[in-house]
């Protein structure tokens, strides 16, 4: 037995299917399903009478056998349960074979017959089974390609996953009255995570929640997540209705305000490849959010917006949005009618130009949106007096495929803007002295199968590559822009560890998702403390090596701002998701 099978784009669904009879329908549906169970070669002629008694019953008898269906199939869980746990796949196959009634004319071409069956499939599932149970065939449906948000959503609210209906707070109006809550400085009232459980352990995302409390007693903490047993004194779960999300809100939604001040989350359109289910993140948030979260904060609302924004490319400071050129980039290929900027083509007087105009159009967009300036954290569009041109696109090229907030954290505090940015080549001076008992305890965190001597060699060794120098070299041209215009720098250990080197990570070792992962101390939320020797504040990962946070966490006491190292979330920093992409805020508004 096997649940949903997907191969390509056709979905279908492998069962036994057994019983029914003629169109007049049995004594009751329990009976029907005890008969279905005692008779496994009925189903499938059963199913399809009654099929055809659907097609070509008037609109009341049609509705009287979808009702009756719906009873079966509830019968049918109720018996499953009986058995209790766990619930295999046959049982949860069992189930949805009745819900479904007719699963290759489900997959197939009939539009009309798949209407009828999305608009039915929420009656079919009792709320009195287990509540595992609930979750197992809710995350089933969810990876099937033709459902519905709405669909989902009425069945994780018949089963109290979903606390409300999210219909009822999706605001539809012009990008111009909105304004992104986040300003990189305010205090913070609440901080969200996603925590799937098919990527995190229990305990990992446990010792995280009880860290960020323990430093922000009073910071609300809301989290998306299908996991069981997460908790704390202002810990709030919702459960997604959803499969598929990944732990990294900071990308697919922006936390704003409308011209009313309704808190709103707003979502991106786009569908990232690997990420579909993201572009629902707000919604279920907003349906699946605690009361007293809601509450709190709003009511909070949700929004579609057209732009396709990618939060982790995008810096905020008070009244700026700050941005590199790469985080223009989806914009930019619809702008341009291409699949990817062929840097070749910059090289020419033409190319460039119509590349300026596409990255300025993207800008202007993205400022209407924001309700605030976009300034570029590099020169713009030409090169600096001391580098030709060739030379300026070969450095910005750097900073490609990797989200801005992972290489440069940007402070607002009152005597301007500072720049923190990461250091290759403090990071491999740091690396040459760490103490093997630390390397032999990062390598057990990542899943690396190498000695200290191995690690340290090894790693030192990839700050060379060709990538990595580049990427530096994106870094050099960000503080040397930073620096003219007499802001202050401040730089921080940065390594990049190539993914190769894992091979003892049981989520991660198959299919690794990029070919480095940074170590480093950019990606921070950052806020204001009132009343504090410190003024600032800074959260991030902990790398796990206390040579290089000992060495970040004094360069930022330097500039005001105290760094709190949090443990990390492995499998996401690895997948270059560090503590800001990891997270969403909601910032404390001043009257």
């Amino acid at each position: 037995m096997r649940l949903f099978t997907q191969v390509g784009c056709a979905v279908t669904l492998l069962l036994p299917v057994n019983t029914l009879a003629e169109s007049n329908l049995p004594a009751s549906p329990s009976e029907f399903e005890v008969g279905l169970a005692n008779n496994s070669g009925a189903e499938q002629e059963a199913l399809r009478t009654m099929k055809q008694s659907l097609d070509r019953a008037p609109p009341d008898e049609r509705t009287r056998i979808l009702e009756f269906l719906a009873e079966a199939a509830k019968a049918r869980s109720l018996r499953w349960t009986a058995k209790g746990a766990p619930w295999s796949d046959t049982a949860v196959n069992e189930i949805l074979s009745l819900a479904f009634i007719d699963p290759d004319r489900f997959f197939g071409d009939d539009t009309h017959f798949q209407e009828l069956i999305l608009a039915h499939l929420p009656h079919t599932i009792d709320p009195e089974v287990p509540r595992g149970l609930q979750l197992r065939l809710l995350q089933t449906l969810a990876k099937v390609s033709q459902m519905r948000a709405n669909t989902l959503e009425a069945i994780a609210l018949k089963g109290g996953f979903a606390v409300r209906e999210s219909g009822d707070r999706e605001l539809l109006t012009n990008p111009a009255d909105w304004e992104i809550d986040d300003d990189g400085l305010s205090p913070i009232s609440s901080l969200l995570f996603s925590m799937p459980a098919s990527m995190f352990a229990r305990e990992d995302c446990q010792g995280l929640l009880d860290s960020v409390q323990h430093h922000s007693p009073n910071t609300d903490l809301l989290v998306l997540t299908d996991a069981t047993g997460l908790g704390g004194p202002r810990t709030r779960i919702a459960t997604p209705w959803m499969t598929g999300l990944t732990p990294w809100l900071r990308d697919p939604f922006l936390v704003a305000r409308d011209s009313g001040n309704r808190l709103t989350l707003l979502s991106r359109t786009l569908h990232q490849s690997g990420r579909e289910a993201d572009r629902l993140t707000g919604r279920q948030i907003v349906s699946a959010a605690p009361e007293a979260w809601d509450q709190a904060l709003g009511p909070v609302h949700w929004s579609d917006v057209s732009f396709p924004f990618h939060g982790g490319q995008l810096l905020f400071t008070p009244g700026t949005v700050w941005v590199s050129v790469h985080s223009l980039e989806w914009r930019l290929l619809q702008i341009l009618e291409t699949e990817r900027i062929d840097p070749s083509q910059l090289s020419s007087p033409e190319g460039w130009a119509d590349f300026v105009r596409a990255v300025n159009q993207a800008a202007d967009e993205l400022s209407t949106l924001c309700h605030r300036e976009v300034r570029f954290v590099h020169p713009w569009p030409t090169p600096p007096p001391d580098m030709s041109h060739r030379d300026y696109v070969d450095s910005l090229a750097g900073g490609n495929d990797l989200d801005l907030d992972t290489l440069i954290a940007i402070l607002a505090h009152p005597d301007g803007l500072t720049l923190v940015v990461g250091d290759i080549a403090q990071g491999s001076t740091i690396a040459a002295s760490t103490s093997n008992p630390s390397w032999n305890a990062f390598a057990k965190k990542t899943g690396i199968d190498l000695g200290a001597n191995a690690l340290r060699n090894g790693l030192i060794a990839a700050q060379t590559s060709k990538r990595v120098i580049g990427i530096q070299r994106f870094i050099d041209l960000v503080e040397s822009h930073f620096s003219n215009q007499g802001l202050s720098t401040r730089r921080t250990p940065l390594l990049m560890v190539p993914t190769a080197f894992i091979t003892r990570n049981p989520r991660l070792s198959a299919n690794q998702p990029h070919d480095w992962f940074p170590l480093g101390y950019s990606n921070v939320v950052i806020e204001s403390i009132p009343n504090s020797e410190q003024p600032l504040r800074a959260q991030v990962f902990s790398t796990g090596l206390p040579e290089f946070d000992q060495t970040a966490k004094k360069t930022y006491e330097e500039i005001g701002c105290s760094l709190i190292l949090h443990p990390p979330l492995m499998e996401s920093l690895i997948c270059e998701g560090g503590f800001r992409c990891a997270t969403q805020q909601v910032r404390r508004r001043s009257n």
